[in-house]
């Protein structure tokens, strides 16, 4: 999974990876310094659910908000 984090109206991002649950590898890159960054999520198996539920934990670098906890749900679904 990936997605693209822009700022909204707390100024310009510095997104740093603080931390992930288990089950769940991720990584940021910075597509446009303090403006757009790519959040790639990938899943580690195996599972015991077809259900996915995991979260995971960034620093903004923004005074009104300093982290963020992102959720991460999905189903998954094999042969």
């Amino acid at each position: 999974m990936t997605g693209a984090c822009q700022p909204r109206d707390g100024g310009p991002l510095a997104l740093k990876l603080v931390n992930h649950g288990d089950g769940c590898e991720a990584e940021i890159k910075e597509i446009r310094a303090g403006e757009e960054y790519e959040l790639t999520v990938r899943l580690r198996g195996p599972w015991r659910q077809p259900q996915f539920y995991n979260w995971i934990e960034l620093e903004t670098g923004v005074k009104e908000a300093p982290s963020e906890k992102l959720t991460i749900s999905c189903r998954v679904e094999g042969p």
